[in-house]
């Protein structure tokens, strides 16, 4: 039975969250909802480092591979936490992507951003949001993977340039669906696997949540 109005207007965060998953109306309206509040709830009360961990990682990959002045593409880009972040380690390029445009107007006043864009992840960017493949050299999709299907990756896949990078976080209960998706995208020569991280907790002030993440690196083959 679902709760009545007065009970999901009691709801805690957490709960709100938890509802959030596998309807793409609830997502957008619960990510609307929060998006003025997003750095004090989900980065202050809950712990969220997920952009800092990626954009660290995201520097120690580049630096590596010698991609002069990066073209970023953020996909569920939210207020523009992770493009924060990577300005702060030099990097200046980033067109961004979500479906909440409430989350996007906050990302806009950080002024970081080339572009933003608002676009559904589970369907095709291209020509609908995005003009052409292989306008970007490193995709990101941090703390989104949740509420999409592996099989996008067919298509991310090709939004880089040949040589470019794909870095996605994955919570706990979403590694047994993706997982097995890049293994076999790996197999099939479509994408290079670089790194996985270790493991680490996902949001650390979340009261009834211990998921734990893992950053993913991969390469669209040359």
């Amino acid at each position: 039975m679902e709760k009545s109005t007065v009970e999901n207007e009691g709801e805690t965060e957490e709960e709100k969250l938890k509802g959030a998953y596998n309807n793409l109306g609830k997502t957008t309206a619960y990510y609307d909802d929060l998006a003025d509040k997003y750095d004090e709830v989900v980065v202050k009360d809950w712990g969220y480092k997920m952009p800092f961990e990626v954009a660290k990682l995201c520097a120690t990959v580049l630096d590596g591979v010698h991609i002069s002045d990066p073209q970023f593409l953020d996909l569920g880009c939210g207020s523009g936490l992770v493009a924060v972040e990577l300005k702060k380690l030099g990097y200046t390029t980033f067109t961004g992507i979500d479906i909440s445009q409430k989350s996007l107007n906050i990302a806009r006043e950080r002024g970081i951003y080339l572009r933003l864009l608002d676009g559904n992840l589970s369907q095709s960017l291209v020509p609908n949001v995005l003009p052409q493949e292989g306008m970007f050299d490193v995709l990101t999709c941090v703390g989104t993977t949740s509420y999409l299907d592996p099989e996008v990756l067919s298509h991310w896949s090709k939004l880089v340039k040949p040589g470019g990078l794909i870095v996605l976080t994955h919570k706990t209960e979403t590694w047994i669906k993706w997982e097995p998706v890049q293994d076999q995208f790996v197999l099939d020569g479509t994408l290079e696997h670089v790194l996985t991280s270790e493991e680490m907790l996902y949001l650390p002030g979340f009261k009834s949540m211990d998921d734990r993440a893992k950053i993913y690196v991969f390469r669209r083959p040359q």
